[in-house]
């Protein structure tokens, strides 16, 4: 399905692995694999395990690690190990218990690292 966020022309593909359609489908819950249950606590329930859930081939939650889970960010989106402690493992939100990380709140620092790409 393609869909442009900003109404810019840009559109993305949310069935390819993209940070925008990741930011995206952060948002929209209802567009979520039923098996997944957000839990930003666990590594297979916070955004990069949404991320695999949609997009890793043969990936099973069962076996997840976090140093699995970042090597696949790392391959796919070509982020750093600095980029993805910033935006999926809670660096700046040391004033949060991790149980309240919102999806929404991991959207926004994509989308903020997104922004500065531009």
């Amino acid at each position: 399905m393609l869909y442009d966020k900003k109404w810019d022309g840009k559109l993305f593909d949310l069935d390819k692995p993209s940070l925008a359609a990741l930011s995206y489908l952060l948002r929209h819950q209802e567009q979520w694999p039923q098996e997944f249950s957000w839990n930003y606590s666990f590594c297979d329930q916070c955004a990069m395990g949404l991320a695999r859930t949609l997009w890793e081939k043969d990936y099973s939650p069962n076996l997840d690690m976090i140093m699995h889970a970042e090597k696949y960010m790392q391959n796919i989106f070509g982020l750093s190990i600095e980029m993805i402690e910033n935006i999926f493992e809670g660096t700046g939100w040391a004033d949060n218990q991790l149980e309240t990380v919102t999806p929404e709140m991991v959207a926004d620092k994509i989308d903020t690292y997104l922004q500065s790409k531009e």
